[in-house]
């Protein structure tokens, strides 16, 4: 098993990745690249006062998740003729609130059942000596919550010269409903690993080396991350990892309970009148006949806690329980990297001043035994 280096980031890379200000952002012109499935025009933006970073917005990376693809697993996107305009914020996955995403885009409210789509932004000034390295990042948001643009790459791509992108995933119910081998769920962790498959097959018609890609992550997305270091269906996508505030190995991180998630399933079709004792084929397709409106306003609570909508075991993609395979499994990846911030959590403790932050506290959050999370 590949060793496995573990240390804190702090502090100013995740501050350049969350600044979401067009500050003297000036259109310029368009721009085309070609990709796999047709040819794409995105803008050229001036950031920074003179730096130009090409902007591609809404570029499918997966088949619409809708109709007899709802609840399956992401299929290739469809090629087009002609020329598709990369120009504008894809929408949102469908979530049960917009307050995650106001915290960043306070006037973003677009969503829809076809959401999934990535971003990319490349600077003109980076890579004269070769390739650029390529970061992807998978937004935070409890797998319930989100969206790729909350985060525009465009300043982070401009002053580390590097290829940014960044994605929507299914979430909440759409994304990580689970009800055993007919249904295994964990379709958002799916639909990642279709972003990464697809960023290695496409970034070098943007000048990225896909040798040379870091998947990055914050907070559940930091699990996720996890995750792929972990599953033999993201081998080969990607050569560094990073993980914000988050771990595999946290309790919230994954539902190991397989009967669990799928009595959570099965309360979840009593809700929108899908009942059908433990049927799973014909639950899925009673669901797959819902308007996705029903579906995404209706609460789900798979969670070991009150933290996230956590994957399940699917004997796939989570082939086993996360301490466990980070002592028995080929992790994918050369090097990997893990940051919490100076008040990790305290934003869930209500009515004290002053809390201090224990050895158990932490691992509650970040995971006890994790090999992720410890030096």
């Amino acid at each position: 098993m590949p060793r496995l280096w573990t240390r804190v980031l702090m502090g100013a890379y995740l501050a350049m990745l969350c600044k979401n200000e067009d500050v003297n952002v000036v259109d310029e012109s368009f721009v085309y690249r070609d990709t796999h499935y047709g040819l794409i025009r995105g803008t050229v933006k001036t950031v920074l006062d003179f730096k130009k970073v090409e902007r591609y917005l809404g570029i499918p990376y997966a088949a619409p998740p809708v109709g007899e693809l709802r609840f399956e697993n992401p299929e290739e996107p469809a090629t087009w003729e002609g020329t598709r305009d990369a120009f504008l914020t894809p929408p949102a996955c469908p979530q049960i609130s917009w307050k995650y995403v106001h915290m960043h885009v306070p006037s973003f409210n677009h969503s829809d059942e076809d959401c999934l789509y990535m971003n990319v932004y490349v600077p003109q000034t980076g890579g004269a000596n070769g390739k650029m390295a390529v970061l992807v990042h998978i937004h935070g948001g409890s797998n319930e919550y989100g969206m790729g643009a909350m985060f525009d790459g465009s300043i982070l791509a401009a002053q580390g010269e590097i290829i940014v992108v960044n994605f929507n995933y299914r979430l909440s119910t759409l994304g990580f409903l689970s009800g055993g081998p007919k249904f295994p769920g964990n379709f958002g962790l799916m639909d990642q690993a279709a972003a990464l498959k697809w960023v290695s097959r496409n970034i070098h018609f943007f000048g990225g080396d896909p040798s040379k890609v870091t998947v990055e992550g914050h907070s559940a997305g930091a699990g996720d991350v996890g995750f792929h270091i972990l599953s033999p269906l993201s081998k080969g996508f990607f050569r560094y990892a990073i993980m914000q505030s988050g771990s595999p190995t946290a309790y919230w991180a994954l539902l190991k309970d397989t009967n669990k998630a799928k009595a959570s399933a099965l309360t979840f079709g009593e809700k929108v009148a899908c009942y059908t004792s433990e049927d799973m084929y014909t639950f899925k397709q009673c669901l797959k006949a819902l308007p996705w409106q029903t579906i995404s306003s209706t609460w789900y609570p798979n969670a070991p806690g009150k933290f996230c909508i956590s994957p399940v075991i699917d004997g796939l993609f989570v082939p086993s329980n996360a301490t466990k395979l980070l002592k028995d499994a080929e992790l994918n990846g050369e090097a990997f990297m893990a940051g919490i911030t100076s008040n990790e959590g305290t934003m869930w403790i209500r009515g004290t001043e002053r809390v201090e932050l224990t050895a158990g506290r932490f691992g509650l959050s970040m995971g006890d035994n994790n090999k992720l999370g410890t030096l």
